[in-house]
């Protein structure tokens, strides 16, 4: 909680997407944070530098459409659950794809 590290594990993923998303027209990542302290500025602040990070790692991997950034800060959480395995669900991105 509280960066904008991306898990090893969501590097490999991003891999496997990268050639679809090469592909595709655009790309829309999303950036979201937990919410256990509720909605402030700075989640979305955070938020934004999540989804910043994605965006850079699919550049690098040679995805060079437009790749648009929306930053929800804790306003689409998963889970309501204030444990921090639950919470985890909801410190994410998400990529979407544009055929």
């Amino acid at each position: 909680g509280g960066t904008a590290l991306v898990k090893n594990s969501s590097k490999k993923d991003i891999n496997a997407l990268a050639p679809t998303a090469r592909t595709a027209s655009s790309v829309i990542v999303t950036g979201h944070s937990g919410n256990m302290a509720g909605e402030s500025s700075n989640l979305v602040v955070l938020s934004q530098k999540r989804a910043n990070a994605v965006r850079a790692l699919l550049r690098g991997r040679g995805v060079n459409q437009t790749i648009a950034i929306w930053s929800f800060g804790a306003t689409n959480p998963v889970t309501n659950s204030k444990s921090n395995t639950k919470q985890d669900l909801n410190r994410r991105a998400e990529i979407y794809l544009i055929p």
